[in-house]
């Protein structure tokens, strides 16, 4: 049921980006940008942090965590490179956050999950598929 419910909402959101593309302006001022830049770049910090952190601990928020900051980088190097009066240097930070993006996510790829108090990790395929 969930997995029909995104593939609607992918669906759903086809015309909506159509009409985004469409009418919103090619320029616009935004109140808080400084805010807006330093609060995502602080999260990213976090995320990097605590993603090296997860990642030496074997614990399985490793992945959801290493994946969350992965997406806030990719985040921040698309609009930094679509909003930048400075391209050049857009795309620098890009190329160094990209990588970072790849390298939080194969830690997270990599944690292992450890047993708990004695209980066996159950593997993959005993989770039972969504339907």
């Amino acid at each position: 049921m969930g997995r029909r419910i995104l593939g609607v909402a992918a669906v759903v959101l086809v015309p909506w980006l159509v009409w985004l593309a469409l009418t919103l302006p090619g320029t616009a001022t935004a109140r808080h940008w400084d805010l807006v830049w330093t609060g995502l770049d602080g999260a990213i910090a976090v995320g990097l942090g605590v993603t090296a952190w997860l990642g030496g601990t074997g614990t399985r928020l490793a992945t959801g965590v290493a994946t969350a900051t992965a997406t806030l980088m990719g985040t921040d190097a698309w609009f930094d490179v679509c909003t930048s009066t400075e391209p050049g240097v857009a795309l620098a930070c890009a190329a160094i956050e990209v990588p970072l993006a790849v390298l939080c996510l194969a830690v997270g790829c990599r944690t292992t999950p450890r047993p708990v108090a004695g209980r066996p990790v159950p593997s993959p395929s005993a989770v039972p598929a969504d339907r």
